[in-house]
């Protein structure tokens, strides 16, 4: 865990939440922040955003149960997101923190989106890095077809691999799914060695039943959020990505939209300048 070198950090700590341990790094005073980070992730997820965001907020990243350091067993048979909604809610409650800012990433941005429509008392702001609420395509005249293309295309292959044991090959599957074709073979040695860390994660994620792995939301649900809400989209992310985006859009009352130029799914660390500067433009006024 070398990889946090841009700010002052104490040592990395843990926090028991939920019959787990879940390993984190804190920064920085004042209204505190979490960082949610997405599938193939950790809390290094968001560390070009770290030094920024201390210098003005209490920021808090944390490794989701199941992402490495923290612990997967043998025994582990279930990816839900249900879980993964109490674990954060668990981890703000237990650290006495105020309503808090969030920032988050794909998978984890669906999380921290059902936290907020349940606790909402525990969310002041939230940023929302286009989370994959599949489901929601369906509402669209040609959202069926959308769905039907990513499934046959990315989410049935990634799962066939991992069935197999080709833990390499659903990875890939995957991130050229959400990137863009042929993305994985252009990531550096490294970069692939800190994806294939949280291979077994992944693995767990696809053989899990997709009505435990993903929470169903409707648009009446949506029309509830009252916090304010920045959507924010990569410009060369995928245009099922983008689909969804506009429904959040169309759907939460208090939101505002931005895209990150020369960016994909990634847009935090695509174009980190520029996500920093706008997420930090908009927590400004709130």
């Amino acid at each position: 865990m070398n990889k946090i070198t841009s700010m002052k950090i104490d040592a990395i700590k843990k926090i028991a939440v939920n019959g787990t341990e879940l390993n984190y790094i804190e920064s920085g005073k004042g209204t505190p922040l979490i960082f949610v980070h997405g599938s193939l992730g950790d809390f290094n997820t968001f560390n070009q955003q770290f030094k920024s965001f201390s210098e003005h907020y209490h920021i808090i990243a944390y490794s989701r149960r199941f992402h490495p350091p923290n612990k997967l067993s043998i025994n582990d048979k279930i990816y839900s997101m249900a879980q993964q909604v109490e674990d954060l809610a668990s981890l703000i409650t237990n650290l006495n923190l105020p309503s808090v800012h969030i920032i988050a990433s794909s998978y984890g941005a669906y999380t921290s989106l059902i936290l907020t429509l349940k606790y909402p008392s525990l969310v002041r702001t939230l940023t929302l890095g286009e989370p994959p609420l599949l489901p929601l395509l369906t509402t669209l005249p040609e959202g069926e077809a959308i769905l039907n293309s990513f499934m046959k295309n990315v989410l049935i292959p990634c799962k066939k691999a991992f069935m197999s044991g080709d833990k390499e090959d659903g990875i890939r599957t995957f991130i050229d799914g959400i990137r863009s074709p042929g993305n994985f073979d252009q990531i550096s040695i490294e970069g692939r060695r800190e994806l294939m860390k949280n291979a077994d994660t992944m693995s767990l994620e696809m053989l899990t039943n997709p009505e435990l792995y993903f929470i169903y939301v409707n648009n009446n649900q949506l029309n509830e959020i009252k916090v304010p809400v920045l959507i924010v989209n990569g410009e060369k992310s995928p245009a099922f990505l983008h689909k969804i985006s506009e429904i959040l859009e169309a759907e939460i009352p208090n939101n505002q939209v931005t895209t990150i130029t020369n960016a994909g799914h990634s847009m935090y660390r695509d174009n980190s300048k520029e996500f920093n500067q706008k997420v930090l433009n908009f927590l400004s006024k709130h």
